[in-house]
């Protein structure tokens, strides 16, 4: 049964310096948020004389606008020593989020404990006022508030997610990677869409056998299967891309990619093509970041990265294997910079749309690095085999160890969600003893938690999680291995 809001349920937090894993929401229980609102954009109408009465005009279509910035008041009580966080906020004047947590038997100053939540995206101080001071009279001599307004980039709801596992007869074999891709549709430009229907996973090979794309065109109520063909027997795809609108599977062991169409892929009609051109020997493709159609990155065996210019065409080298020889596990980027990592605490960075490389200083002298999530120009996170959780501020020059509950034997996939938060809400994958585990930060990395408010239920036959796809702020997919041989996917929402 569902319970009314009520206005003492709410809680405010803020993060003061905007997300980033070293800074945590500030409880801010002398604040008040005055009614936030965010105007949606109002249509324009698109108008064409009538055919059936002079000198009027009919409404043929509307052209849409897009939302406005969000805004509020705020009221807070005022410190006598001034240590209102305000001060240091208006002498800045940098973004910073907002949380709203919601509960009813919560206990109300811990950000973790909420049974739903409202965040601000990307606020910004537009106005500052301080209370009258020196009142003339006593009747005036009140508890002095300071008042303000805000501006913010979006409200995004946030709420608990629970796991529920997927088509389990069907996957016969261990999974290795997923995504999610579709857009919102109202309807116009095909079937109404949430944006989080069409989701792809990729199999390993069974005996025999090749990797296969399985896919659901229903937001996971079933799922269909495609045979990579241009495989050969016994071999897998490593890793997958959306690219422009094809599909392309890079494959450590046919060293290759392997290329569909969408549309063909979406209709099971076997299109594969496989471009072997530009890949070296012990350079094979392991992993896979696309940042637009025409710029494709591929990391490799042996140091190398490679340019995909386009998915039919080959690649080009990008990294020879002369900056590391070391096998690459993952590749991202954000902005202009882009980072690759591998074995034997390997880190090659771009600080220029990749079109060189360089050798950056690890956090984990030795280990092997098997994920990677650049944030920001300088924000990243590292996932290592033993366990380890890094983050950097400053471009990899130095690193800052996340703490994972003991028991954490593998950092396996990290990821963020990027258009609803801008990367508030992020997922973590982890092998933990002789299981595996799934963490959600709603704080942009400064907490992590498996269980409680933000996520519970991964299946307990999930041996290990290989890799997580997010659509919004409160969906994850996670595939990997479950009972036996078997492969596993669970759907968190």
């Amino acid at each position: 049964m569902s319970q009314t809001l009520r206005l003492g349920d709410a809680r405010v937090f803020l993060q003061p310096l905007g997300i980033s894993p070293a800074n945590p929401y500030r409880y801010m229980g002398r604040m008040s948020l005055d009614g936030p609102e965010q105007g949606q954009g109002e249509p324009t109408p698109i108008y064409e004389p009538s055919s059936t009465q002079r000198n009027a005009w009919v409404i043929v279509d509307e052209a849409p606008t897009v939302p406005d910035l969000g805004s509020t008041d705020f009221t807070q009580q005022m410190d006598l020593s001034l240590s209102d966080v305000w001060w240091d906020i208006r002498r800045r004047n940098c973004v910073f989020n907002l949380q709203i947590t919601l509960g009813r038997c919560n206990r109300p100053d811990d950000f973790n404990d909420w049974q739903a939540k409202i965040l601000l995206d990307r606020a910004r101080l537009t106005n500052f006022t301080l209370p009258t001071l020196n009142p003339l009279s006593g009747e005036d001599n009140a508890g002095g508030e300071m008042t303000g307004s805000l501006s913010f980039r979006d409200i995004v709801r946030i709420v608990p997610i629970r796991f529920s596992q997927k088509d389990s007869e069907s996957i016969t074999t261990e999974l290795l990677d997923v995504l999610f891709y579709g857009d919102i549709q109202c309807g116009d430009c095909g079937p109404a869409s949430d944006g989080c229907d069409r989701a792809y996973i990729l199999s390993l090979a069974p005996s025999g056998g090749k990797s296969s794309i399985l896919y659901t065109l229903n937001g996971f109520g079933s799922l269909a299967s495609l045979t990579i063909s241009t495989l050969g027997a016994d071999e897998s795809g490593s890793a997958m891309a959306v690219v422009g609108d094809s599909l392309v599977v890079v494959s450590e062991d046919s060293n290759s990619h392997h290329v569909i169409s969408l549309s063909d892929l979406n209709a099971g009609i076997d299109g594969w093509a496989e471009v072997a051109t530009g890949y070296v020997p012990d350079g094979e493709p392991r992993a896979i970041y696309s940042r637009s159609a025409a710029e494709t990155f591929i990391a490799g065996a042996g140091g190398y990265i490679y340019l995909l210019e386009t998915p039919t065409g080959g690649v080009s080298p990008v990294t020879d294997g002369s900056l590391t020889a070391q096998d690459l596990n993952a590749i991202h980027g954000n902005g202009r910079t882009i980072v690759a990592v591998g074995d034997a605490n390997a880190v090659l960075m771009s600080s220029n749309d990749g079109k060189s490389f360089s050798a950056v200083t690890g956090p984990a002298v030795g280990v092997a690095l098997n994920t990677v999530w650049v944030m920001t120009d300088y924000i990243w996170f590292i996932g290592a085999a033993d366990g380890s959780l890094y983050y950097t501020l400053d471009a990899g020059r130095t690193w800052t160890e996340i703490a994972l509950p003991s028991g954490t034997t593998s950092v396996n996939h990290i990821v963020f969600e990027e258009d609803e938060g801008g990367q508030t809400v992020g997922y973590l994958a982890t092998s933990h003893g002789s299981g595996a585990r799934v963490y959600r930060t709603t704080d942009g990395g400064h907490s992590w938690h498996y269980t409680g408010s933000p996520i519970s239920g991964l299946p307990s036959s999930a041996q290990r999680i290989n890799r997580l796809a997010v659509c919004g702020a409160n969906m994850v997919a996670a595939v990997g291995l479950g009972p036996d041989t078997d492969g596993i996917a669970a759907v968190a929402s």
